[in-house]
């Protein structure tokens, strides 16, 4: 039978599968398809989330279902992820550190830097981003209103 898997807010498949293929299995099709480990896939059908461990019968999944496909946020996947974010701040730091410190100390202060900057920003309260938030904007609306 046909089935189409769609990530909230991204791609979509179709694929082909058997009603009684496990959850588990349906996973590796989508991995193959789309990129994504299985690890990192919730999948979603009439709003209930499915186990691994169950076949498509057993969650009444028919043909021409949908189901939706959640990523989950692995450690790794957010490391990954503010990496590819912010890969500049990084640059700058490293090159900055050049110029002061031997060069193999600059990933020991970066890794400290990292994991302090995190421990920071998972302090801040809501009333904190905000905060932050409000400022930014306002200095946001300024240059606009001055350009």
């Amino acid at each position: 039978m046909l089935i189409t898997v769609k990530i909230l807010k991204g791609r979509e498949c179709t694929i082909q599968v058997m009603p009684e293929d496990t959850v588990i299995e349906v996973k590796a099709i989508v991995e193959r398809e789309l990129g994504i480990p299985p690890q990192e896939q919730r999948l979603v059908y009439k709003g209930r989330p499915l186990s691994d461990d169950q076949t498509l019968t057993d969650c009444n999944v028919t043909q021409n279902a949908k189901l939706f496909l959640v990523v989950k946020k692995t450690s790794e996947n957010t490391e990954r992820t503010a990496e590819s974010k912010e890969p500049a701040l990084w640059k700058e730091l490293n090159t900055f550190l050049t110029k002061h410190y031997a060069a193999k100390d600059i990933p020991h202060i970066i890794d400290q830097f990292k994991k302090d900057l995190e421990k920071t920003v998972q302090s801040l309260s809501l009333d904190d981003i905000e905060r932050i938030a409000t400022v930014n904007l306002k200095n946001q609306q300024d240059a606009a209103a001055t350009s």
